[in-house]
């Protein structure tokens, strides 16, 4: 069991072991401290990624808001 407040999950470079094997990391990663963890399959790893997001009730920004210049709004009285 890992306490995980105050960490979040970053999705990792897929390394390939050899020409037949290749493993997807992901990383729980915090100010001091930084865990890796390997799936073997990419969909096993998006799971859990998306499963600890939700615990750490992470969304993405980008899905929230629009974000880029804001136009200059001129209303005349």
């Amino acid at each position: 069991m890992i306490n995980i407040n105050g960490y979040v999950v970053e999705e990792e470079e897929e390394v390939k072991i050899d020409t037949k094997y290749t493993i997807y990391p992901f990383s729980l990663c915090a100010r001091w401290d930084k865990r890796t963890f390997y799936s073997l399959k990419t969909e096993e790893r998006k799971v859990w990624i998306e499963s600890i997001r939700s615990v750490l009730c992470y969304s993405d920004i980008y899905k929230s808001y629009d974000l880029g210049v804001r136009e200059q709004c001129l209303i005349e009285w």
